[in-house]
């Protein structure tokens, strides 16, 4: 998308997202969105400003981080940003304002909004997808989903409790058979 400062002297411009992630590089591994990147952004001018309002919607897939299910995300967010020219870009000595959080800078007479929309997208992309709130995860003796129900470790200590000697692997496996023949 390419904004030109100068032609918002005469009034604001709005846009149409309909866009698939490859043009915004939402592409990856770990979070993959799903759908076009849809949403409405306007930009006027205010001053040498450039301000920029909207919203986007869109969907993300990752995986459940307890236990690595498949968790659609959906992405909505209204937003305000504001480019400054780059000749008023504060200096590295200055600490961090944030009521600047929502500023960006643009040289010359053109603006490229994409790299921010990118960032305000995967902003509000969770750092820890759960698939529902009280997800119990995966066993940490075995790797069962807890979600499908308890898993088999209850029975396997059974077969050779840690207060009681092991027996051999054989007799093990003799007591697990005719625990399960009666399932």
């Amino acid at each position: 998308m390419r904004i030109d400062v100068q032609k918002l002297q005469a009034g604001p411009e709005t846009h149409i997202l309909n866009h698939n992630p490859a043009f915004f590089d939402l592409v990856g591994k770990d979070c993959e969105v799903s759908e076009k990147v849809r949403g409405k952004v306007a930009f006027s001018l205010v001053g040498d400003k450039v301000l920029m309002e909207g919203n986007i919607q869109t969907s993300a897939r990752m995986e459940c981080v307890r236990c690595l299910a498949p968790v659609k995300i959906p992405i909505r967010k209204s937003f305000t940003v504001v480019f400054v020219p780059k000749e008023e870009e504060p200096s590295q000595k200055e600490s961090f304002n944030p009521e600047e959080e929502n500023t960006s800078y643009y040289t010359g007479k053109t603006i490229y909004p994409d790299m921010e929309i990118r960032d305000l997208v995967l902003l509000e992309i969770p750092d820890y997808p759960l698939c529902r709130e009280d997800c119990p995860g995966l066993c940490v003796h075995c790797g069962a989903n807890l979600n499908n129900g308890t898993c088999r470790c209850k029975e396997m200590e059974e077969v050779a409790p840690p207060n009681r000697p092991a027996h051999s692997w054989k007799e093990q496996l003799k007591h697990l058979r005719k625990t399960t023949e009666g399932k």
